[in-house]
């Protein structure tokens, strides 16, 4: 249980009411949407718009003071943001805190085809098919590598995949990154080193646009899901 919904549901509770009475006490008459927005509220879809809602008096309807309220909510919307970093940085999109060394290809395209796909994947558009990582121990918590065991990483994803990088074209090369600011190692798809202390790999993110009107990302990555395991 979050803390949002701890607190409502422990004030709730308190106060002897349904989840029903409560939004109808806040201000919404129909039931179902109400409960449907109380729903939203609780399960974090919704915190920024919630004080434009009809149910945004539950505070004052549960005795709740506004100050523990927000902090709630602030403290709720924090471990959605983790949550969502370290779900990123599972499938090789990372920031500082989630870096984790592993491989990226070198592709020979630069734009995808199609490029439909990209723009719906966004973020994940690279990482669903760049991003190696790398087995436990392959490169040590000191920063040593296991060079032998990066090549045959290389080269066993690279007949596993049969020298393709999907929509990104074939694989010209695998980048050995160490760290989230720092150089890169190229590898040969027979993994041998090619090159040293090349340029921080970047990652870019595809946006999707409609008749000049640009899509949602929040319902790119909803279609995503239904997409990537």
């Amino acid at each position: 249980m979050n803390p949002l919904e701890a607190l409502i549901n422990d004030a709730l509770a308190k106060k002897g009411l349904s989840k029903a009475e409560l939004v109808k006490k806040a201000g919404c008459f129909n039931e179902a949407n109400g409960l449907r927005m109380l729903e939203e509220l609780l399960s974090g879809r919704n915190l920024v718009g919630f004080r434009h809602t009809p149910i945004r008096r539950i505070p004052e309807v549960l005795d709740i003071p506004q100050e523990i309220f927000d902090a709630t909510v602030a403290k709720f919307a924090e471990i959605l943001r983790i949550a969502e970093e370290d779900s990123d940085a599972a499938r090789g999109v990372y920031n500082e805190r989630t870096f984790k060394p592993h491989l990226w290809i070198k592709s020979s395209r630069t734009t995808p085809q199609p490029i439909f796909v990209a723009a719906v994947m966004g973020k994940m558009a690279e990482a669903a098919f760049k991003h190696v990582p790398l087995p436990e121990g392959v490169v040590s918590r000191d920063g040593k590598v296991n060079w032998e065991a990066v090549g045959q990483v290389i080269r066993e994803h690279y007949k596993m995949k049969k020298g393709s990088a999907c929509i990104w074209g074939d694989i010209v090369s695998y980048y050995l990154v160490l760290s989230y600011h720092g150089p890169s190692i190229e590898f040969s798809p027979d993994g041998q080193v090619i090159d040293t202390d090349l340029l921080p790999i970047s990652q870019g993110e595809a946006t999707l646009t409609i008749g000049n009107r640009e899509i949602p990302r929040e319902v790119l990555d909803d279609l995503v899901k239904t997409i990537l395991p």
